[in-house]
């Protein structure tokens, strides 16, 4: 049998395209004689270009220009974006932007002043100052849509302002090793302050040590479809940090826990601040733990958490703090060492026997290939048919419909009217 992986890169080509099924962000417009998009400026960035380099295009901008930098390395080009409704895009392959340890104004390669910009297709690296947050992107307006771009060897790879009024959106972009070398650093993979809304899906962001690889203290918050693990290099203290709780779905993710970690939860809510109207939902995720003792979600607020659908795998306990656990499946061996033949007996008969308290209790969770990352279900795992519907959760209908496929995509989820358990819904192709 092929891997989820395999099996969806064989897919049609529509279903591979990067937030496939997602909202896509502005409509392209039509070029018209005169180097404008429909009356919308386009400036051009690269050699042979009127502006050879970002920042001479970002002091020329004005509000509604659409940026397209060619491929290339930026080397040390740090800039900053005042105009508001900007896109701006690499074309023909993917730019790179290598500050090469500088910043603008201590901040980070891009500081983004203007309201509702739209980021594609950019690579920042190499950002680092003085007070250990350097970033590839600080936002200060209000409003940012990044797709398709990767953020790796930074303080820290994306981050915003207080704002409080704002929508962020991260879809099909990777966070590396964002990192604060030294004793004392906590560089973050993600950073997003107080914001109206953040939403990560279809994304990869790991390697972060002793920092998180996700910290939103945003009111509303949605992970989907994501892979956020720490990896072969990564010692995150939190897979995900919602530091001042607000309402939260995290949904179809994988999430792996590495035994250097510093903390025991993965998942970390209301930490810092909680409040009355506090709400979390954990849906058909899939947790690898490695430490001796780790805790998938540790809830600090006021709701009582709802944890369905998930598989726990490694020595971890489901949860610290008030909780409705259902239909999850526990797995106490090291997921990294579980065997990928199939179960005796027919698929979902076998954790059926030891059915405790509304959850399922399993030897091994029946993973592809864990040690490559691959948390897709193989055909005698234990996790096959056996989910309950989610239907509204929170306000919010949470059943799963896609899945992750690496590297930071996701396609459609597989439904055959029995919902698996996990992330990933079984497919025989």
């Amino acid at each position: 049998r092929k891997s989820a992986e395999a099996a969806a890169r064989a897919a049609p080509a529509a279903a591979l395209t990067p937030g496939a099924g997602l909202s896509s962000g502005p409509p392209l417009r039509r070029l018209t004689g005169n180097g404008q998009k429909d009356g919308r400026r386009i400036l051009k960035v690269g050699p042979g270009e009127k502006y050879k380099r970002p920042s001479d295009a970002a002091k020329a901008a004005r509000d509604g220009d659409r940026i397209e930098i060619a491929a290339g390395i930026y080397k040390g080009d740090v800039a900053l974006w005042r105009a508001n409704d900007l896109t701006i895009r690499g074309v023909g392959g993917r730019p790179q932007l290598d500050a090469g340890g500088l910043s603008l104004g201590g901040k980070a390669i891009w500081v983004i002043a203007g309201n509702n910009a739209v980021v594609e297709n950019i690579e920042f690296s190499n950002c680092h100052v003085p007070d250990r947050n350097g970033a590839g992107i600080r936002l200060e307006g209000r409003n940012l849509t990044v797709r398709d771009s990767y953020f790796h060897g930074n303080d820290i790879g994306l981050m915003t302002g207080d704002g409080q009024k704002g929508d962020i959106l991260v879809e099909g972009s990777e966070f590396a090793r964002n990192v604060v070398t030294g004793a004392n650093g906590l560089g973050h993979n993600i950073y997003i302050g107080r914001q109206r809304s953040f939403t990560l899906r279809n994304s990869y962001v790991h390697g972060a040590v002793r920092g998180h690889n996700v910290k939103s203290r945003a009111r509303e918050n949605r992970l989907l479809y994501n892979r956020i693990v720490d990896g072969p290099h990564g010692a995150a203290s939190y897979l995900a940090d919602l530091a001042e709780g607000g309402q939260a779905w995290l949904v179809g993710n994988v999430f792996h826990k590495a035994l250097r970690a510093k903390n025991r939860p993965a998942i970390s809510f209301a930490s810092e601040r909680r409040s009355a109207d506090d709400s979390i939902a954990l849906i058909n995720n899939t947790l690898a733990n490695e430490l001796d003792s780790g805790v998938f979600l540790q809830n600090r607020g006021g709701a009582v958490a709802v944890l369905l659908n998930n598989i726990l795998a490694g020595p971890v306990e489901p949860v610290i703090g008030p909780a409705e656990l259902r239909n999850n499946l526990i797995v106490r061996d090291n997921p990294m060492n579980i065997s990928t033949r199939s179960l005796d007996g027919p698929a979902g008969a076998w954790p059926g026997k030891d059915r405790l308290a509304g959850n399922f209790i399993a030897p091994r969770a029946g993973f592809t290939d864990p040690g490559k990352m691959d948390f897709s279900l193989s055909p005698g795992s234990p996790a096959r048919n056996i989910g309950a519907e989610p239907g509204l959760v929170n306000g919010w209908p949470a059943r799963p419909s896609a899945h992750y496929l690496h590297p930071s995509r996701q396609v459609p989820r597989p439904n055959d009217g029995k919902i698996d358990i996990g992330a990933y819904e079984y497919s025989a192709r």
